[in-house]
């Protein structure tokens, strides 16, 4: 209830800033509006993912709801569960991630992001970026929603690399830095990664194209093989087509062979 009352609170505080100097209100409004922003996230993750401080616990387990949210999303949709109703399909995705980053344990959190040497900063760098680009890009959100999902991840990574860049070691604090700078890449580069991504689907759907074609040349090719050899005596014309026939199937399956 008082994180509720705090907001209301801080609300009729700003009633005196009409009196003050304009340098003045808007600092304490900006000041103002930071705490009450710290005082929602602290409500949301007390209440939701049973977490009662802002700190590197916090946005690793934000990570670790993007990453689960994610995953389990894109596998759900490809396997087609609940047809086209994305709205239980969500319900669902929302609630199983949020069960799951609740019960979480801080030391397995500590151990993938809160590592202070450089192989742990690593890891804990490019398996996550690594997930959150393939599971996003696969699906199949709109432009805003997978920046939203960037800015989310990227705004938890370098929160951590707040916390933590103080007691890391070696080149620890360079992975932190390529890790933000991937980040930046993946954000503002968002719609000529997923045209790559569109790219490989296309040519995934072309090769099954391909391969279909190639049965059902085999299949021709066997036919005139055996009508050519069944018959007993073929007339000079009908062996001409024959031959004829056989010898472009044959290149075509060739030519479809090197293509894949």
């Amino acid at each position: 209830m008082a994180h509720l009352l705090l907001p209301i609170v801080y609300c009729l505080g700003l009633i005196p800033l009409v009196r003050a100097g304009p340098v003045e209100g808007v600092s304490q409004l900006l000041f103002g509006l930071s705490q009450v922003v710290v005082i929602i996230i602290q409500f949301i993750t007390d209440m939701i993912l049973d977490i009662n401080s802002v700190d590197e616990f916090l946005f690793g387990k934000l990570i670790f709801l993007i990453l689960i949210y994610l995953v389990i999303y894109v596998t759900i949709k490809k396997n087609d569960f609940f047809g086209d109703n994305e709205t239980i399909l969500k319900i669902i995705t929302a609630t199983i991630s949020i069960l799951a980053v609740r019960f979480i344990p801080d030391e397995l959190v500590r151990v993938i992001f809160l590592q202070y040497s450089a192989l742990g900063a690593a890891i804990g760098m490019i398996m996550p970026f690594i997930i959150i680009l393939f599971f996003l890009h696969q699906s199949n959100f709109g432009p805003l929603p997978r920046k939203i999902g960037w800015f989310l991840y990227g705004l938890s990574y370098v929160s951590i690399f707040s916390y933590t860049y103080v007691d890391l070691t070696g080149m620890a604090g360079y992975i932190y830095w390529a890790g933000i700078i991937g980040i930046i890449v993946a954000f503002f580069m968002d719609r000529q990664i997923h045209a790559a991504f569109g790219d490989v689907k296309m040519k995934e759907s072309r090769r099954g194209f391909e391969v279909n074609r190639i049965t059902r040349f085999t299949k021709e090719l066997k036919d005139a093989i055996d009508h050519r050899d069944s018959t007993p005596t073929p007339t000079p014309a009908v062996r001409r087509i024959l031959e004829k026939r056989i010898a472009y199937i044959t290149k075509e399956i060739s030519k479809i062979n090197k293509s894949l």
